[in-house]
Protein backbone atom coordinates (compact mmCIF):
# COMPACT_ATOMS: atom_id res chain seq x y z
CA UNK A 1 0.00 0.00 0.00
CA UNK A 2 1.38 3.52 -1.09
CA UNK A 3 2.39 6.27 1.93
CA UNK A 4 -0.73 8.27 2.94
CA UNK A 5 -0.28 11.95 3.00
CA UNK A 6 -0.29 13.83 6.36
CA UNK A 7 -1.03 17.37 6.99
CA UNK A 8 -0.14 18.70 10.25
CA UNK A 9 -1.21 22.15 11.91
CA UNK A 10 -1.21 23.47 14.95
CA UNK A 11 -3.50 25.99 16.16
CA UNK A 12 -4.00 28.32 19.06
CA UNK A 13 -6.87 28.70 20.62
CA UNK A 14 -7.94 31.53 23.16
CA UNK A 15 -11.01 31.65 25.35
CA UNK A 16 -11.80 33.79 27.90
CA UNK A 17 -8.84 33.74 29.96
CA UNK A 18 -7.02 30.66 28.55
CA UNK A 19 -4.99 29.84 25.58
CA UNK A 20 -4.43 26.36 24.54
CA UNK A 21 -2.90 24.66 21.72
CA UNK A 22 -4.21 22.23 19.03
CA UNK A 23 -2.66 20.05 16.99
CA UNK A 24 -4.58 18.71 14.15
CA UNK A 25 -3.72 15.84 11.73
CA UNK A 26 -5.23 14.43 8.89
CA UNK A 27 -3.86 11.11 7.03
CA UNK A 28 -5.10 10.72 3.55
CA UNK A 29 -5.18 7.26 2.14
CA UNK A 30 -4.01 6.74 -1.28
CA UNK A 31 -4.80 4.11 -3.62
CA UNK A 32 -8.37 4.65 -4.30
CA UNK A 33 -7.71 5.55 -8.02
CA UNK A 34 -4.90 3.12 -8.23
CA UNK A 35 -7.69 0.39 -7.37
CA UNK A 36 -9.99 1.70 -10.12
CA UNK A 37 -7.67 1.74 -12.81
CA UNK A 38 -6.71 -1.91 -11.58
CA UNK A 39 -10.15 -3.06 -11.83
CA UNK A 40 -10.54 -0.98 -15.02
CA UNK A 41 -7.44 -2.04 -17.27
CA UNK A 42 -6.32 -5.44 -15.50
CA UNK A 43 -9.16 -6.96 -15.58
CA UNK A 44 -8.94 -7.86 -19.12
CA UNK A 45 -11.17 -10.71 -19.24
CA UNK A 46 -14.11 -8.37 -17.55
CA UNK A 47 -13.55 -5.44 -19.82
CA UNK A 48 -13.33 -7.72 -23.16
CA UNK A 49 -16.75 -9.56 -21.95
CA UNK A 50 -18.27 -5.55 -21.25
CA UNK A 51 -16.45 -3.66 -24.84
CA UNK A 52 -18.58 -7.43 -26.47
CA UNK A 53 -21.87 -6.57 -24.58
CA UNK A 54 -21.80 -3.07 -25.36
CA UNK A 55 -21.16 -4.07 -28.98
CA UNK A 56 -23.78 -6.87 -29.16
CA UNK A 57 -26.44 -4.50 -27.40
CA UNK A 58 -28.66 -1.93 -28.89
CA UNK A 59 -27.68 1.00 -26.39
CA UNK A 60 -27.83 4.49 -27.28
CA UNK A 61 -25.09 6.91 -26.71
CA UNK A 62 -26.55 8.41 -23.97
CA UNK A 63 -27.03 5.03 -22.17
CA UNK A 64 -23.31 4.49 -23.10
CA UNK A 65 -22.38 7.26 -21.10
CA UNK A 66 -24.78 6.25 -18.27
CA UNK A 67 -22.47 2.98 -18.56
CA UNK A 68 -19.95 5.21 -17.91
CA UNK A 69 -20.61 7.14 -15.30
CA UNK A 70 -21.53 3.71 -13.72
CA UNK A 71 -18.05 2.18 -13.88
CA UNK A 72 -16.25 5.65 -12.63
CA UNK A 73 -18.69 5.46 -9.88
CA UNK A 74 -17.25 1.75 -8.37
CA UNK A 75 -20.29 -0.05 -9.34
CA UNK A 76 -20.28 -4.00 -9.15
CA UNK A 77 -19.92 -5.83 -12.35
CA UNK A 78 -23.18 -7.73 -11.15
CA UNK A 79 -24.86 -3.85 -11.36
CA UNK A 80 -23.44 -3.19 -14.45
CA UNK A 81 -24.20 -5.88 -15.82
CA UNK A 82 -27.92 -5.84 -14.83
CA UNK A 83 -28.02 -1.91 -16.01
CA UNK A 84 -26.88 -3.57 -19.92
CA UNK A 85 -29.52 -5.54 -20.05
CA UNK A 86 -32.44 -4.03 -18.23
CA UNK A 87 -32.30 -1.79 -21.47
CA UNK A 88 -33.94 1.25 -20.39
CA UNK A 89 -33.74 4.67 -21.42
CA UNK A 90 -30.93 6.89 -20.56
CA UNK A 91 -32.92 8.61 -17.86
CA UNK A 92 -33.61 5.69 -15.81
CA UNK A 93 -30.44 4.65 -15.77
CA UNK A 94 -29.52 7.61 -14.27
CA UNK A 95 -31.78 7.14 -11.81
CA UNK A 96 -31.03 3.30 -10.97
CA UNK A 97 -27.41 4.51 -10.94
CA UNK A 98 -28.05 7.05 -8.06
CA UNK A 99 -30.40 4.10 -6.17
CA UNK A 100 -27.37 2.01 -6.84
CA UNK A 101 -24.47 4.33 -5.31
CA UNK A 102 -26.59 5.09 -2.72
CA UNK A 103 -27.22 1.55 -1.74
CA UNK A 104 -23.49 0.99 -2.24
CA UNK A 105 -22.68 3.65 0.37
CA UNK A 106 -24.92 2.94 2.75
CA UNK A 107 -23.67 -0.80 3.07
CA UNK A 108 -19.74 0.65 3.55
CA UNK A 109 -20.84 2.80 6.72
Amino acid sequence: MEQAKEFKSEFQIAQKNRKENMRIEKNIRKGEPVSLIKRLFFSKKYNNDLVERLADGDLTIAQMKQIKIAIKNKLSEKQIDSLINCKKDEKAMATIIDIAIMLNNGQRR
